[in-house]
């Protein structure tokens, strides 16, 4: 008797983990829960945590990933707004919208659940309203705006935010949420890249040439202030090379002004003896009077009171020019 009602106990025991085990979920950081019962939307479970439900087959938990996902939408061609082929390699952010769960659901597999499949419909969704976004958002931009060498003049930021809002637009009420659109290269037709390649060139010649008209006229200009900078200075130089030679000059009339104050005829048989070496060498001949003024140089010289000065003992004596002159 003893041991039936320990096997009761057991059992019983074991039931109740079981229902326990039925009842009770978790739900992980990140994921977002939806609570059927037989079949129906119950509730919505945002949180993570450790819940309580109704055993199976009356509740059903079932489990969503919440968090953001990057999703590679397939490549098409693209239009833009001056004609060209473009082919778009873009990229999407998106998560599940946890306040639309069951908008998420209805859109994609009706009441019958299953998480991996909403998953990938929701993505086949998503993959066609973006080149729907692209082919509407490319084709109001020209090719000049996704593509150049001036970064100016590149508007990608706002294509990626118009493409960005357009499929947002388009995905809110079935329970998607677009965080984030960006273009991560952009290919070309054969004919598409060589005409944006002759646009390019021709942009760069044009600009090549206008840099090239600035720096002539700026050359231009650095050369004529250079030379009027280089005639100031010589004109200065002048004025202060005049001006010293003026005051030399004036200098030098002054102290033979008063060398001459001095001694007048010592002053006049010095500046007599300053001509004759002006006008002769060491090895020339000169031929001149007796009586003409460079001949009074060799005569002996007078004294302040006008008496005959005693020569010197070097001197020498002046030979005439026939060599037989006398002293």
């Amino acid at each position: 008797m003893t041991g039936r009602i320990v096997r009761w106990i057991i059992g019983l025991l074991i039931l109740v983990l079981i229902g326990v085990r039925l009842s009770v979920f978790t739900v992980r950081q990140g994921e977002v829960a939806l609570i059927t019962r037989m079949g129906r939307a119950r509730r919505v479970i945002k949180e993570p945590g450790c819940y309580s439900k109704w055993f199976w087959p009356f509740e059903r938990a079932h489990h969503f990933d919440g968090r953001r996902r990057v999703f590679n939408p397939t490549f098409a061609e693209t239009l833009t707004r001056s004609g060209e082929t473009i082919i778009a390699e873009s990229y999407v952010v998106w998560s599940i919208d946890r306040d639309r769960l069951l908008d998420f659901i209805k859109s994609f597999r009706g009441t019958k659940v299953e998480e991996k499949r909403v998953s990938q419909d929701a993505e086949s969704h998503l993959n066609m309203v973006i080149l729907d976004a692209q082919n509407a958002v490319l084709g109001v931009y020209n090719l000049t705006d996704l593509v150049s060498v001036d970064p100016e003049k590149l508007k990608l930021d706002r294509v990626e935010e118009d493409i960005l809002r357009e499929a947002q637009s388009k995905v809110n009420k079935v329970g998607i949420h677009v965080h984030q659109f960006g273009i991560k290269r952009l290919a070309f037709a054969e004919k598409t890249l060589e005409e944006a390649l002759n646009q390019t060139r021709v942009i760069q010649i044009a600009k090549v040439n206008q840099w090239k008209g600035e720096g002539e006229t700026k050359a231009r200009a650095i050369h004529a202030r250079t030379e009027l900078e280089a005639a100031a200075l010589v004109s200065e130089a002048k004025g202060i090379a005049e001006k010293t030679r003026l005051t030399g000059e004036a200098e030098a009339q002054r102290i033979l002004t008063e060398a001459y104050q001095e001694d007048p005829d010592f002053y006049t048989f010095w500046r007599s003896l300053e001509g004759i070496k002006k006008i002769g060498t060491e090895q020339a001949t000169l031929i001149f009077s007796t009586r003409s003024a460079f001949f009074n140089v060799f005569k002996q010289p007078t004294g302040p009171s006008g008496t005959p000065a005693s020569a010197s003992p070097s001197t020498q004596p002046v030979r005439s020019a026939s060599g037989g002159g006398q002293p």
